[in-house]
């Protein structure tokens, strides 16, 4: 586990990682969580199933949420994003762009 800095980490100052042609993200993980800013262009799918719990908010565009219960859910700009732990999810872009900060459980 990394010992707490009184240090702030940035996201200006990290790089971002291109995760796929349609994916990129800003890092920043202290191994309990994992701080991300994504950004995710049309055509973004998650194959499979995340059964990760996050936490987040929905900078720009619409992003969608298939669960495998079969519930649909779609969060818009400026919407929250909850997700518990356990709860199987896949998100996908269908148009534009979405940009997301999320938390995530790791």
């Amino acid at each position: 586990m990394n010992e707490p800095t009184n240090e702030i980490e940035r996201f200006s100052n990290i790089q971002w990682q291109q995760v796929s042609d349609v994916a990129r993200q800003k890092l920043i993980d202290n191994g309990e969580k994992r701080v991300r800013l994504l950004d995710l262009k049309a055509g973004f799918q998650e194959q499979e199933w995340c059964k990760r719990g996050h936490t987040g908010y929905i900078i720009g565009g619409t992003l969608h949420m298939e669960f495998e219960s079969g519930r649909m859910q779609s969060y818009d700009e400026g919407e929250p994003l909850l997700i518990s732990s356990g709860e199987s999810h896949k998100a996908r872009v269908v148009t534009g762009r979405v940009q997301l900060f999320l938390v995530d459980d790791v």
